[in-house]
């Protein structure tokens, strides 16, 4: 997909295209865009016709289930200067001193 595209604009024109009759893989083929694409912006088309479904959403989640204690932050961040380890050699060295949390946590 070419960046400098007009991603609303292509967003209102094949949605109104889509909702017109014209089949979803064509336009996809037209467009360059794929079926998914035009499938997303039906769909929040249709949740929300006069509203502005044509935007982009956050993907940011809405909480963080577990989050890191300052104690264990300040572990895990001594570790790293004093020793340069990675997150998987960490999150071992944790384990081991009854700290459980995976290495995409630290």
């Amino acid at each position: 997909m070419n960046p400098n595209r007009n991603l609303v604009k292509l967003r209102k024109i094949v949605v109104k295209k889509a909702l017109n009759g014209s089949k979803v893989t064509q336009l996809a083929k037209a467009y360059m865009v794929s079926r998914k694409f035009i499938h997303k912006w039906m769909r929040r088309h249709n949740e929300n016709p006069a509203g502005e479904w044509y935007k982009e959403r956050s993907s940011r989640p809405k909480n963080i289930r577990r989050k890191v204690t300052e104690e264990n932050k300040s572990r895990i961040l001594a570790l790293r200067r004093a020793y340069g380890f990675n997150i998987i050699k960490i999150a071992y060295l944790l384990t081991l001193e009854g700290i459980n949390l995976s290495h995409t946590t630290v």
